[in-house]
């Protein structure tokens, strides 16, 4: 019996091969398995898609986009609607006291979600009945915990924005895929589109080329899709601008040049190359405009290296993005944002968001 070699990508250095016939008998329960876990991993381990947190803060009577962020859902769904597969995302909030009590006020908090190359979703609104007289200090009664569940599609790249109305005021969020029991993976098709069935392993049936290739299909989805968030920074008191048209670090700019002691974005990224390359692709995406002429953000790593470079040419604000390719490696590497203004300019950014990302 001929052996041949599967002409597909291969993972964590595990050469995958079938045999060319379909008579070969196996112990299908361990075939079985390897799916049912595979399933486990993707529906019962959902990935947190955005945190972020800030200090006490004052409410104000304009509304503030008070937080700002990008991310992207998972392939896998739990249901169908509009020909593409739904997953459902959770949104939980620490919410603090108003610190008004106008009686014309109403303090709400409001997310809305731009899908890069949809539309626009905008989230209920969340009333904060609980107000004061001043900021002061704040009590355990001061905090409440309010959850949203969103409806996004699968494997699509979202910007949020949450939007503060009337002295509301949130102090912290994480946004987190909620576990699922079903994993709809092509929504043309719903009667045989989960990620890997296990009745293809049923009982003393033979391995089939088909199930040993849905099984190479899955993994190798799952690495893409379920990619870490690298760094995340949010100026919520509105943004961060530089004149220098010198290069500088976009959060220090008493820093040039990469420096061990220079803000940046921190990452391990050991085991998570492929059998055929050690590259990870990681979306570096920032929001940003400058007043005249072109403006330079540069992804720098310690070696000198700029991985990536993003043009700012946007009077207005704007998200641009570049994707890079991390290294893989045993140690804890570092990133830096370096910028520079236009001359006679100003470069302004409010964040900016690194997640991991194979296409």
């Amino acid at each position: 019996m001929a052996k041949v070699t599967v002409p597909r990508t291969k993972l964590f250095g595990t050469h995958i091969e079938r045999w060319a016939g379909n008579d070969l008998d196996v112990v299908s329960p361990a075939f079985m398995h390897a799916a049912e876990s595979i399933n486990e991993i993707v529906g019962r381990h959902p990935k947190v898609l955005l945190t972020l947190s800030v200090q006490s803060l004052s409410g104000s009577a304009s509304t503030v986009d008070h937080f700002r962020g990008t991310f992207r859902t998972s392939l896998c769904g739990e249901s169908l609607s509009g020909g593409n597969v739904q997953v459902k995302v959770r949104c939980s909030m620490v919410i603090l006291t108003a610190d008004n009590t106008g009686a014309s006020l109403d303090p709400r908090v409001q997310w809305s979600l731009a899908k890069t190359g949809g539309g626009t979703t905008t989230q209920a609104e969340v009333y904060v009945s609980r107000r004061s007289s001043s900021a002061g200090a704040l009590v355990p009664n001061d905090y409440t915990l309010v959850e949203q569940t969103w409806t996004l599609d699968g494997d699509s790249e979202y910007t949020a924005t949450c939007s503060l109305y009337d002295y509301a005021r949130v102090l912290s969020v994480c946004v987190y895929e909620e576990p699922r029991k079903k994993l709809y993976l092509n929504p043309t098709s719903p009667g045989s589109d989960y990620a890997v069935s296990p009745q293809e392993f049923a009982a003393t049936s033979p391995i089939r080329d088909r199930g040993i290739d849905d099984l190479q299909d899955t993994i190798y989805t799952v690495w893409k899709k379920y990619g870490s968030i690298i760094g995340h920074y949010d100026d919520v008191l509105g943004a961060f601008s530089s004149t220098n048209t010198a290069l500088r670090n976009m959060f220090s700019s008493g820093f040039s040049d990469w420096d061990a002691k220079a803000p940046g974005f921190h990452f391990r990224t050991e085991y998570k190359g492929t059998f055929d390359s050690n590259s990870i692709p990681v979306i570096v995406r920032i929001r940003a405009k400058v007043t005249t002429g072109t403006g330079t953000i540069r992804v720098r790593t310690a070696a000198g290296t700029d991985l990536g470079t993003i043009s700012v040419t946007s009077t207005s604000y704007a998200y641009h993005s570049v994707t890079v390719n991390l290294s893989s490696a045993s140690t804890t590497q570092k990133i830096d944002l370096l910028w520079n203004a236009p001359a006679a300019g100003t470069i302004s950014v409010t964040n900016a968001t690194a997640y991991e990302y194979a296409t």
